[in-house]
Order: structure tokens, then C-alpha cells, then sequence
């Protein structure tokens, strides 16, 4: 081999301990690996291709309800609901009116129009508005079921001004298809996507209402319309992972780029490591889709938080090799070398941050159960590249010298000098700090919102926005009131309680409108009695209000069947109420509220909250409780294979609370400065335990070296430490932290508050092993060799 080593300020010791067989069988793999350097370039590059091309399998997935866990009592309790209606997503056009009145005759062309058109979206089984509202009146001895108005452009002022009576009047219209002044407007359009090609239909069906949105607005300038409902938050989730395909990897790629430009100062450094960094995402990616993983807004962020990871091997890596270099080793020797001093270190910090992320399984959560795995993989697939890959293309460039900007000996030494000297102050500081800062986890609240999930820049956000300013809420409580039989709906006694229910539901503050076959039965009992007020309320008997449902579905038109409000048999009936701004908490305490209500007033249907909200409210909850066990699992495992490899109780022990302070630290923080934790940060914990742990390793390893190997004192063996590894902690964290800061540049929630957390986590992880840890070591290290 070429080269000889030099001098050094403080020695490396021996390359090789012939006592040891795994330290031998860790050298000779090192001298293979640059001895058959042209074959492990090759052989990697093919496998990494071979791997990659399972990214043809991927494809992306719209539904939403993918974020819902099919074992979920909620999950469940929504697919029970589905099964007995018609199950029914939808699709929102909000109309805004320039002139601030929707009874104009050009607003109400618009809405007719609109409505006839939504009846031909993909899918659709009903479009309602006011332009198909069905008003039922008397007229001599006929009951008429008619809309309020054929043609818009022939009505006179008067009549005009009674549809806006009528309308505004209509306790079936406000709230719903017009607001309460009159002056916002809406066409609900209900769809059925098949459930053996859900994703395809749900694109179609968004295309459809987009192009029909511009088309209209081209039509008719006096009126602007806004798209939302559950369709487009579908859509939304796709365009999300899409938009952080395409906009967050090339940025995550000039970050990496940057970062090892002004820390490695070299061009074939920067270029080895980005290698490793593209390879390991494709890898990862191309095995999630040979998996049978579907990009969706989680784990599109995958190959950011790969690529943020991978590059931590290669610069602790690179670094070795430019220490080696300074003294006088040769390409060959120097790469041997360092990567038989950082091989146990890589592999270890791969594991536990696969473990880490493995964790994610215990997740609820289908999609973040994928993106822990698939990080895992590109983890691994990182480490097998970083000791194979890049050693063998470092060899290649024996003229190329690694100069790390901040490889500096004096000034690593003056921050190991620092750290030693107020070692006493630094342990008061920590002592005082963590305990007032983790105490901002009990300001934490477990809530989120589906619609925030989405910022500002995106229109599903901004639409949803004004929609449930002016007109109704967008999110859905429903329940289904058992009569227990067959035909029971049309029991005097249930429609009393199913009535008294819904008249309480109204009643919440949040509540916009409530949704019951009730409020029509009482209509229809008015209108039969001669248009009497006197009359608005339910049928007496059990045949009379059998006659009023049939009369119902006989009467309205195609579409407006009672499918969506009482199930085949008549046996149940059900109940929506629309909530307004609700975040989780609200539709989980109105849901409880709920059902507590009929458990005490009406025992016999008592039923729980279902919905695709309800769904939503309680995933972060049982989220959080399953990545406890999951964060508990990880740290056991973590301690055992630190204390295995550190092969000391009490360095092992001391290595766990740099591991801890950050999490915890981090929490605290987001619980006095944020207060929710939605989704993606409820598995923030365990992922980021994976992560920390690296750079506390690789400080522990070079200084139980130079403890046991070099007999270094504490005090020098704290020098050496951070004159060999400080630059990589500081270069890889910079890098980990500016990585997840891309991440948290994500519009969609779920990716950036994961990310902003993560970055917390790091920066707070990184001072507290160049300040905690040294001191730490120096109370309770011990004072023996």
C-alpha cells in the first residue's frame, strides 16, 4: 500500500488490533474493497440500477382515507355508515356573486347551468342547488313538488324577490345551497368513486370540476367560483406529494451540494457523496415500489429525508480519510484506514437510525408506516454504499486532497478546551434548562385540522377557507340511529327522538346545519294539511309517515331519493350535521357530546359519531398513544445496542441522555411556542431517537479509542475527540438540520411540521453532545484507563 503516516498532534494508534478477529476481518474487508475498487464500483452501480427500476411500479394514490388505519374503530365505523346509504364523496362549487347578491337573473342562469352540468361529472348521482331545490306547495286541492324557478332570464323583479323569500326562508336551503344574506351560493355535486379504481376516479372527476369552474367563469365574469369539498381535498393530497417531488429534491440536491462545497472544499468529494445520497433514494424508492408502496403526501417526502441522512456516513467518512491524508498516509492507505476506524461507527448509526424509523410502523397511520420503512431502506442501502461505493471511488483520486473548512486543530481544540473548562457550569446550565424547557410538553394539545393540513398555497385550502366563512362547514358528523327493525324509521317514537336529537345538534355552537329526514316529513305534514304553520310537525302515526317517505321518494326527481338519509330496509335512519372551523378536538368533544346525549335521552338509538372527520379527529389521538409503545420499544432497543457496542454499563448509560434531551427539549419547546401536535409530529419522538443517536456514537467511539487503545486521559481523550470527529458532528448536522428545513418548507402540514420538528430536535442534539456530553463524561466517565 502507498504512503506512510506522519505525525500528529495526538496519535491514532495502531490501524489493526491482531487480537481482535472482528477488527482483522473489518481490515482485510477495507483492503478488498480498494484493492477491487473498479469491481465494487461496478457491482454497486448495478445492483443500485437493478433496485431502482422498481420505481416504474410507483404510482400515486389521491384518496385521502389512505391516512386511515383499516383496523380503526373509526375507519370502521365510516365503511359501516358507507355500506348502508349510499356512500357519497363530494364535490363543491362555491359562487361567489361580484354584485354581492346571488337573486340576480345572471347568477341564478349561472347556477342552473351549473347544476346541469355538474349531473354529467364523472360519477356523479346527484347535483342540488337552488336551482333544482325541490319546494313543495299547495295549489287547490294538488300538492306540487317544483323547483323554485325554470327560466332565470324571463322572471320579473317581483318574482325574484319571493324566490329570494322562499329561499332564504327554506330551513332545507340556508346554510346549505345559499347563505343566510344571501350572498354566496353553492352547487354540491355527490359522487360514488368505485372501489376497484378509486384513484383514477377521483382524478377524472377533479379534472372535470376544474374545467368546468374555468368554463363557467369564462361564461359568466359576474361571478367567481370556488372549488372545494371532499374531492378536492383527495386531489389535493396527490398534488401535495407531487408538488414536493418536484420542488423539494432538486432543492434538498443544491443544499447537499452547498453544505459540502464549503465543508469538504472539494468538487470529487462533493460528487462521491451526492452519488451515494442519489443512489441510496433511488434504491429506497425503487424497493417501495417493488413493495407495492403508493407515493401519497407522506411518503413523497421520503427521498428528502433519505438524501438529508445518507450524506452523515459519507462525511464522517471523508473526513477520516482528509485526517489520514494530513499525515502523510497515501489515497490507499488513508481510505483503508478510514473506513476500518469508522466501520463499526457507520454500521452501528445505520442501524439504529433504520430502527428509528422502523418504529413508524407502530404507527396508525398506513402512510407513515411506509415512509418509516422506506427511509429504513435507503438507510441501509446508504451504509452499504458508504462502505463500498465511496471508499472505492475516493482510492480513484490519489491527487485530491479532502480539506474540510472547519477541520481546524486549534479551533477544535479551543471548543474541547471550553467545554472542559466550564464542564461544572455547563452540567448547572443543562440541569436548570432541560427541566423549565421540557415542561412545555403538558401545554401540548393532541389537535389538528384536515383542512390545515394544506397551506395557503393551495387552492383547496383558500376555497375551503371561504366557504366556511360565508356559506357551511366542511366538516361532517353523521350518525345512524337504529330503530332496531325492519321499516322502523317510520315509528312516531323514533322520528320524536331522532327530531329531538337534531333540534339539539342545531343547537351547538359550532354547528351550521343539520341534515335529518325529519325536517322533510314535517314539511310534507304542513303541506298536506293545507299549508298550515300550524302543521310543521311530524306525523302522528306510524302509517302516515310511511305514506309521507313514499310520497317523498315518489315525488322528487331522479337523484333525490332517500338513499343517503335512511338505509335499504328503513330500519336506520341518518343524522349529518355540518361543523364550522372545527379542528379535531371540536369533532372529537362533539362526537362524545353526542352520543352521551342519546346514551342518556334516547337509550334505544343510541349509536356512535361516524364520519371521514370523526375518522380524522381521532387518528392523531390513537397515534400518539401507539408511537409511545413504539418510542419506548425503539429506546430499549437503542440502550442495548449501545451499551453492546460501547462495551461499558456506564458510558452506555450516560450516552442515553445527549439520545433524550433533544426529543424532549424539542417537545417542550413546540408545546410553549405551537401548542397542537398534529399527525406527523406525534412520531417525531422515535424518529428522531434513530437519528441523535448518530453523532453520539461516532463522539463516543473515537473517545473510548482513545481511552482504551491510546490510554489518553479523560481531559485528552475529550481533545482527540473533537479534533477528529467535531467537523463531521458539525458539518452532518448542519446538513441534517438545513435537510429537514427544506422538508419543513412543504405546504402540506403532515411534511413540514415533521420536518420543523425534526430541525429542533437536531440543532438542540448537536449542542448537547459538544457541551453535555463532554461534561458528562467528565463527572461520571470514570478516572481509569
Amino acid at each position: 500500500m502507498d504512503g506512510a503516516p506522519g505525525g500528529a498532534a495526538y496519535p491514532i494508534g495502531h490501524d489493526r488490533r491482531p487480537e481482535d478477529r472482528s477488527s482483522r476481518w473489518v481490515q482485510a474487508f477495507s483492503e478488498a474493497v480498494v484493492r477491487w475498487r473498479m469491481w465494487v464500483l461496478l457491482v454497486s452501480l448495478a445492483a443500485c440500477i437493478a433496485a431502482a427500476t422498481g420505481l416504474l411500479h410507483l404510482t400515486f394514490n389521491p384518496d385521502s382515507r389512505i391516512f386511515l388505519g383499516s383496523d380503526s374503530p373509526q375507519r370502521q365505523a365510516l365503511e359501516r355508515i358507507e355500506h348502508s346509504y349510499t356512500a357519497a364523496n363530494t364535490v363543491e362549487f362555491v359562487v361567489v356573486p361580484k354584485n354581492g347578491t346571488v337573486f340576480d337573473r345572471r347568477i341564478l342562469e349561472l347556477l342552473k347551468t351549473l347544476t346541469e352540468a355538474g349531473w354529467n361529472t364523472p360519477h356523479a348521482f346527484r347535483a342540488s342547488s337552488l336551482a333544482n331545490h325541490q319546494d313543495l306547495r299547495v295549489d287547490g286541492d294538488e300538492i306540487l313538488v317544483e323547483a323554485l324557478f325554470d327560466d332565470p332570464a324571463t322572471l320579473s323583479d317581483n318574482e325574484l324577490a319571493q324566490i329570494r323569500n322562499v329561499a332564504l326562508a327554506g330551513n332545507r336551503s340556508v346554510g346549505r345551497n345559499v347563505s343566510q344574506d344571501g350572498s354566496v351560493a353553492s352547487v354540491t355535486v355527490l359522487v360514488q368513486t368505485p372501489d376497484t379504481d378509486a384513484r383514477e376516479a377521483i382524478i377524472d372527476i377533479a379534472a372535470y370540476a376544474r374545467a368546468l369552474t374555468e368554463r363557467m367563469e369564462t361564461e359568466f365574469p359576474e361571478a367567481e367560483i370556488r372549488l372545494t369539498g371532499g374531492i378536492m381535498g383527495d386531489i389535493t393530497f396527490a398534488e401535495a406529494a407531487r408538488q414536493d417531488t418536484l420542488t423539494l429534491i432538486p432543492l434538498m440536491a443544491v443544499v447537499i451540494a452547498v453544505t459540502l462545497l464549503i465543508g469538504l472544499r472539494t468538487v470529487a468529494g462533493m460528487f462521491a457523496t451526492l452519488a451515494v445520497v442519489g443512489l441510496s433514494a433511488l434504491v429506497a424508492m425503487g424497493i417501495g415500489g417493488y413493495l407495492g408502496f403508493i407515493i401519497n403526501a407522506a411518503t413523497a417526502g421520503a427521498p428528502v429525508i433519505i438524501m438529508t441522512l445518507a450524506i452523515a456516513d459519507s462525511v464522517h467518512l471523508l473526513t477520516t480519510i482528509s485526517y489520514r491524508r494530513r499525515q502523510g498516509y497515501g489515497a490507499e492507505r488513508a481510505t483503508i484506514s478510514a473506513l476500518r476506524m469508522n466501520f463499526a461507527p457507520i454500521a452501528i448509526t445505520s442501524v439504529t437510525t433504520a430502527i428509528g424509523f422502523m418504529t413508524l410502523n407502530f404507527s396508525e397511520s398506513p402512510p407513515l408506516r411506509e415512509l418509516g420503512t422506506i427511509v429504513a431502506i435507503g438507510s441501509v442501502a446508504a451504509w452499504i454504499l458508504s462502505i463500498t461505493f465511496l471508499p472505492a471511488a475516493v482510492s480513484l483520486l490519489p491527487n485530491i486532497e479532502i480539506r474540510p473548512i472547519s477541520n481546524n486543530a486549534a479551533r477544535m481544540r479551543r471548543l474541547a478546551d471550553f467545554a472542559i473548562a466550564r464542564r461544572h457550569w455547563l452540567l448547572a446550565v443543562f440541569v436548570i434548562v432541560v427541566p423549565v424547557v421540557g415542561s412545555g410538553i403538558a401545554r401540548i394539545e393532541i389537535d389538528d385540522n384536515y383542512v390545515e393540513y394544506f397551506d395557503e398555497s393551495f387552492a383547496f385550502r383558500r376555497d375551503t377557507d371561504f366557504m366556511e366563512n360565508h356559506l357551511t362547514g366542511f366538516h361532517v358528523l353523521q350518525f345512524s340511529l337504529p330503530s332496531g327493525e325492519s321499516q322502523g324509521v317510520a315509528r312516531p317514537d323514533y322520528l320524536e327522538k331522532m327530531d329531538a336529537f337534531a333540534t339539539w345538534l342545531e343547537d351547538q355552537e359550532q354547528v351550521s346545519n343539520v341534515h335529518a329526514i325529519t325536517k322533510s316529513l314535517k314539511q310534507v305534514n304542513r303541506t298536506m294539511n293545507g299549508d298550515d304553520p300550524r302543521f310543521e310537525r311530524l306525523p302522528e302515526t306510524r302509517e302516515m309517515a310511511a305514506q309521507y317517505l313514499i310520497f317523498l321518494e315518489l315525488a322528487l326527481p331522479p337523484g333525490f331519493d332517500l338513499g343517503t338519509s335512511t338505509n335499504v330496509d328503513r330500519s336506520e335512519a341518518l343524522v349529518s350535521a355540518r361543523l364550522l372551523k372545527a379542528t379535531s378536538s371540536d369533532v372529537r368533544e362533539l362526537a362524545a357530546a353526542g352520543e352521551q346525549w342519546l346514551q342518556h335521552n334516547a337509550p334505544d338509538i343510541m349509536t356512535e359519531a361516524a364520519g371521514v372527520s370523526v375518522a380524522y379527529a381521532y387518528i392523531t389521538e390513537r397515534n400518539i398513544k401507539a408511537m409511545l409503545r413504539g418510542t419506548v420499544f425503539c429506546l430499549l432497543l437503542l440502550s442495548a445496542i449501545l451499551l453492546i457496542y460501547l462495551g461499558s454499563m456506564r458510558i452506555g448509560l450516560i450516552s442515553l441522555i445527549p439520545n433524550l434531551v433533544p426529543a424532549l427539549m424539542a417537545f417542550g419547546l413546540w408545546g410553549y411556542f405551537r401548542g397542537d401536535v398534529n399527525l406527523a409530529v406525534s412520531v417525531v419522538g422515535a424518529m428522531t431517537l434513530g437519528i441523535v443517536v448518530v453523532d453520539t456514537v461516532h463522539f463516543l467511539s473515537k473517545y473510548s479509542h482513545a481511552r482504551r487503545d491510546m490510554h489518553l486521559s479523560p481531559r485528552d481523550a475529550i481533545r482527540h475527540t473533537f479534533v477528529l470527529v467535531g467537523p463531521a458532528l458539525i458539518m452532518t448536522s448542519a446538513t441534517l438540520f438545513l435537510g429537514f428545513v427544506v422538508l419543513a418548507m412543504s405546504g402540506f402540514a403532515v411534511s413540514s411540521q415533521a420536518g420543523l420538528m425534526s430541525a429542533i430536535t437536531i440543532a438542540i442534539a448537536l449542542v448537547a453532545d459538544l457541551l453535555f456530553l463532554p461534561a458528562l463524561l467528565l463527572r461520571f466517565g470514570g478516572k481509569k484507563t
